[in-house]
């Protein structure tokens, strides 16, 4: 039997009773609710890209891809709103916006489907 998302993080959560810091029960709560916001389903790939933004090119991994956005892995440089244009070998420039950065990873909410 396949287990969910919500039942994995079951699993993992920490008991409010046992955490000291209150902000770790809290962060873990708004990533409940991140995740089943999702409508589109994630696919885990490691993809070599180029990302030009602001006539910056630079070299990155996309992590995960879904229908409407990517997961980029080694740009810590990007910051929330920048326009970017992800360049696959192979395919057709991808273009969208930068909408949330943690450490060197950032998500990318592309302009139009993957899905045609």
């Amino acid at each position: 039997m396949k287990r969910i998302a919500s039942d994995i993080l079951q699993t993992v959560s920490p008991d409010p009773e046992s955490v000291s810091d209150l902000s770790a029960v809290q962060r873990l709560a708004r990533m409940r609710r991140w995740m089943e916001r999702r409508l589109w389903r994630r696919y885990e790939v490691h993809i070599p890209v180029a990302v030009t933004s602001n006539d910056t090119q630079r070299i990155a991994v996309v992590s995960d891809i879904s229908a409407k956005g990517v997961c980029l892995s080694g740009v810590a440089e990007l910051d929330v709103g920048t326009v970017v244009t992800i360049t696959m070998r192979g395919f057709e420039p991808l273009t969208g916006k930068v909408v949330w950065t943690a450490d060197d990873r950032a998500g990318v909410a592309l302009d139009g489907s993957l899905l045609g």
